[in-house]
């Protein structure tokens, strides 16, 4: 059994500041579920960064021999990493220039580079039927005050 050392140290810290978090928002009004006080969020952040660091500790004793322990990651894909992190961006983006419409087409438009197996069949079947579902559930079923088409100038 090994003890990646490394690992300990930094799950340490992060359970302290979590700890810390804990301690500095003792005084704070939680409230409950329903009605969030202050210290609602703080306490939720500093109980999750707590569990995050505890499981960092717990997973840096390893019964794996040293040599094995430090495997190589795997190799990382871009394209769509890149493409869906663009893709959020032209949502937002689209929400604040027009309203719902441009900001579904913008994004299944962009995150579609994201699979290099896309065809232009499948994305304007995209781009037809979600914006239609999207008003049907979130204008008509559900009544949500959000502008499906409304651009700013």
């Amino acid at each position: 059994m090994t003890i990646n050392k490394r690992e300990m140290i930094a799950g340490s810290i992060i359970l302290l500041i979590g700890m810390a978090g804990l301690f500095i928002i003792y005084d704070y009004n939680i409230g409950t579920a329903r009605r969030m006080g202050p210290g609602y969020l703080p306490l939720a952040l500093s109980l999750m960064l707590s569990a995050v660091g505890a499981l960092i500790i717990v997973t840096s004793i390893t019964a794996l021999p040293r040599n094995l322990s430090n495997k190589s990651f795997p190799s990382v894909s871009w394209r769509p990493m890149t493409a869906i992190f663009f893709s959020l961006g032209g949502f937002m983006a689209g929400m604040y220039l027009g309203g719902l419409l441009p900001a579904i087409v913008l994004t299944i438009l962009i995150s579609s580079i994201a699979d290099k197996n896309s065809t232009w069949t499948g994305v304007i079947a995209l781009l037809i039927t979600v914006p239609f579902a999207a008003w049907l559930i979130f204008n008509q079923g559900l009544g949500l005050p959000i502008p499906f088409l409304e651009l700013r100038r």
